[in-house]
């Protein structure tokens, strides 16, 4: 279930940032979104593109890496 009920958002205790592509067949953007806020991630890059990552997303896959680094080092 993609429910946000206390179960599921105790099950992380880091902050969860969720990477995906706007047009993805096998894992569709409607069901990422819906599954990050059902986990309740801090935050949903999406990045332009499909499954499989453009050369060109390059620098905003990097800028989302950064971002989940960054917020996992300051609650450490």
């Amino acid at each position: 279930s993609l429910r946000r009920t206390p179960e599921t958002v105790e099950r992380f205790t880091c902050p969860v940032h969720v990477i995906a592509a706007e047009d993805d067949a096998i894992a569709p953007f409607d069901h990422v979104r819906r599954f990050s806020q059902a986990i309740g991630a801090r935050r949903l890059h999406v990045l332009p593109g499909g499954h499989t990552l453009r050369i060109e997303a390059l620098p905003e896959l990097i800028a989302a890496l950064d971002a989940a680094t960054g917020d996992m080092q300051s609650t450490a």
